[in-house]
């Protein structure tokens, strides 16, 4: 995934080395190999993959919020009581990706957010699979 507090969170944790699978140009054995070998090996910078029009760092970091609610079917009004902004931010950082990305609607943007890993949500990083609609299969 493209999430790029990874790469902080995983130095702060010691990890010893980091990896990007799809946006890696190294390859998984040649980090294993250099890390077996001694050396802590992580990406210059996190991926910039490209979303639609745009590519990641198009985004803001407050666009790159809602989007990640987004991915989780919120409302406008969820969105904004999670985030603590008013519904009209919201629906203004929405029609600022959309215009960006040239997506046709809001499900295009989190569908393709989803698909292309831009946004992990917590619950995703923590393996917890519950959703407004009780557990996911």
């Amino acid at each position: 995934m493209a999430e790029a507090e990874w790469i902080g969170k995983a130095r702060r944790a010691k990890v010893e080395s980091f990896w990007f699978k799809e946006y890696s140009a190294v390859s998984l054995t040649e980090v294993m190999d250099r890390t077996m070998a001694g050396e802590s090996v992580y990406p210059d910078s996190p991926p910039n993959p490209a979303f639609g029009a745009a590519v990641k760092a198009d985004l803001s970091e407050r666009e790159l919020d809602v989007l990640r609610e987004l991915t989780r079917n919120g409302t406008n009004e969820e969105i904004a009581r999670q985030l603590g902004v008013s519904v009209n931010t919201v629906r203004t950082h929405i029609q600022h990706m959309l215009e960006k990305t040239g997506f046709r609607n809001r499900i295009d943007l989190a569908v393709n957010a989803k698909t292309l890993g831009l946004v992990v949500h917590e619950d995703d990083r923590t393996g917890n699979r519950s959703s407004k609609g009780g557990e996911r299969a």
